[in-house]
C-alpha cells in the first residue's frame, strides 16, 4: 500500500481500489488486501469448524465456531482464531472436488465423509444418526473439546465433514462415544 494516495492492490483480483474513498469495501486480511467482491466470495465459501465441550460453551448464537477461507480465518465474532486453521481443495475431476480443513494439534478420529439435509429419502435417513449427533452436542457437551470441521463440496447439497479432537484426548472421546463410533462412521460413508 502506498502512503501517498492510499491505495491498495486486492491480493485475489489484483484490482486497485483507494482506501479513502472506497469506504468499506475493502479488508485488510492477513496482511493482504482483499477488495469488497473478493472478502465477500471468500466468506460466502467458508469452510465452518464447530467447536464443542470443556472449553467451548457457545452461546444463544449456537456453538463457538471458526470460519476459514483460502485467505483468512476467523472467529464467529470476526477475531483472530485461538487455534491454527488450514484449509486446503482436492479437485476430483474437471469440475468437481472438496475443501478440507485442518487444525494444528488436534487428530482425526476416524470420523470423515459427507453429511446432507434430510430430504425424507434414504439418502437424508442414513445420513440422519450423523445430523442428530451433531445437533445434540450443543446440549450434551462431550467430556473432552470436539471439533466438526464443515467444508464445501462441488456439489451444492453435500458437506464434507470431519471430527477432530485434541490429540491427547482420541481414547477418552471414543469411550464416550460407547460404541456409536461405528454408527457414525457409517453415517459419514
Amino acid at each position: 500500500m502506498s502512503t501517498e494516495d492510499r491505495s491498495a492492490k486486492c491480493g485475489s483480483c489484483e484490482e486497485t481500489f483507494d482506501l479513502d474513498t472506497d469506504y468499506m469495501q475493502w479488508a485488510n486480511i492477513a496482511e493482504e488486501w482483499l477488495c469488497e467482491s473478493c472478502y465477500e466470495s471468500e466468506s460466502q465459501y467458508a469452510s465452518t469448524v464447530l467447536l464443542y465441550g470443556p472449553d467451548y460453551t457457545g452461546d444463544s448464537d449456537g456453538p463457538d465456531r471458526i470460519y476459514v477461507t483460502d485467505k483468512f480465518s476467523m472467529s464467529k465474532y470476526g477475531d483472530e482464531p485461538d487455534m491454527e486453521v488450514s484449509r486446503t481443495y482436492t479437485r476430483t475431476d474437471g469440475w468437481r472436488g472438496y475443501h478440507t480443513t485442518k487444525i494444528a494439534g488436534w487428530a482425526e478420529v476416524g470420523l470423515e465423509g459427507w453429511t446432507t439435509g434430510d430430504w425424507g429419502d434414504s439418502t437424508g435417513a442414513r445420513k440422519r444418526p450423523f445430523n442428530e449427533w451433531v445437533e445434540g452436542l450443543k446440549d450434551e457437551a462431550p467430556p473432552v473439546n470436539v471439533a466438526v470441521t464443515a467444508d464445501p463440496t462441488s456439489n451444492v447439497f453435500s458437506t464434507a465433514i470431519t471430527v477432530y479432537v485434541q490429540e491427547a484426548d482420541v481414547e477418552a472421546f471414543k469411550e464416550w462415544l460407547n460404541g456409536d463410533m461405528e454408527v457414525l462412521h457409517d453415517a459419514l460413508g
